[in-house]
């Protein structure tokens, strides 16, 4: 029998009434499960840590949605509209990811993962697309994660054009920030009717694949999209 992969998700920082949680939001474990994968959480930490021991044994790590970025790390000071950042969170992860990346480990972005990967090669956002842009369309709606909310446009060429075989495809969206510079390394997958990215992977060798939509919401209501989940385990193979 094949050693399934195992996949490192990273977690959300949360502190109410002093106590400090990190938490991973069950249809990301539920996605990896799925697609044959072993899914294990990583901890936020306040401390300098090194991820060596645990990418020694990982196959591969999805960097989940969540907070926004910090600014800073794009070289901008924070505009009104911006949300709840966490400081430990951007730290951690920025120290994952670079290390991850050297090492040529698989890499899945969702949501404030695709952003963050962005960021973290170098690339900015937008901070709040409804202040920062005219004629964007609508994109947050929690009533339609499971079903899907509006369509993208699927760039020829692109993991996901491979994936579908379909130059459009209905998806789901629950984000205020975006994309604004692409950065060096990466090439835009999918776009929405407005112009914003919806999707990106790298262009050179590095195993990276991301979604601005939340794929791991619809794999019930719309089985089709395991495929994305399936061929990052893939990847990781």
């Amino acid at each position: 029998m094949k050693k399934k992969p195992i996949i490192a998700l990273t977690t959300e920082h949360h502190t109410s009434n002093n106590d400090k949680s990190v938490i991973t939001n069950y249809p990301y474990i539920d996605s990896i499960v799925c697609a044959g994968g072993v899914p294990i959480l990583l901890p936020l930490t306040d401390e300098e840590v090194s991820y060596e021991d645990v990418l020694s044994f990982v196959d591969g790590i999805v960097f989940i949605g969540g907070e926004d970025i910090l600014p800073c790390y794009y070289g901008e000071d924070p505009i009104k509209g911006i949300g709840e950042i966490s400081v430990v969170r951007d730290r951690s992860e920025l120290a994952l990811f670079h290390q991850a990346y050297q090492k040529k480990i698989p890499i899945l972005g969702i949501c404030r993962g695709l952003q963050f990967i962005n960021v973290a090669l170098g690339g900015s956002l937008y901070q709040d697309i409804d202040r920062q842009l005219e004629n964007v369309n609508a994109h947050v709606s929690e009533t339609t994660l499971e079903h899907g909310f509006h369509s993208i446009l699927l760039h020829e060429g692109g993991f996901l054009h491979k994936l579908f075989e379909t130059d459009r495809l209905l998806v789901n969206s629950y984000h205020h920030q975006a994309i604004k510079e692409l950065a060096k390394g990466l090439k835009v997958a999918a776009t929405s009717s407005d112009g914003l990215i919806e999707a990106i992977e790298s262009c050179d060798e590095h195993p990276l694949i991301a979604t601005q939509f939340h794929p791991e919401r619809m794999i019930h209501a719309r089985k089709e999209i395991r495929k994305i989940f399936e061929y990052f385990i893939e990847m990781t193979r």
